[in-house]
């Protein structure tokens, strides 16, 4: 077999666990993002955080759950 072909298919084979391996990472994110937001919302300890603290991160832990949605959307990987 021409050695081009092989390091095209160890190429894209490498690209292929890149992308699975980069999927994972980012749905496990958005699977930590998730579970802040439900703290920040409704366990009683998350009271305790400062108010404006505690709202400003509200909105920017949604803002990421929203930017890595869309970005798994766009890769497949989230319906």
């Amino acid at each position: 077999m021409n050695r081009a072909f092989v390091r095209e298919e160890d190429e894209d084979l490498l690209n292929q666990r890149y992308d699975e391996a980069y999927v994972k990472k980012r749905s496990e994110w958005l699977r930590i993002q998730r579970k802040k937001l439900a703290f920040l919302t409704s366990d009683p300890k998350a009271e305790e955080i400062d108010p404006k603290t505690r709202e400003r991160w509200i909105e920017q832990t949604r803002e990421d759950i929203e930017r890595t949605q869309e970005e798994l959307r766009r890769l497949g990987a989230l319906e």
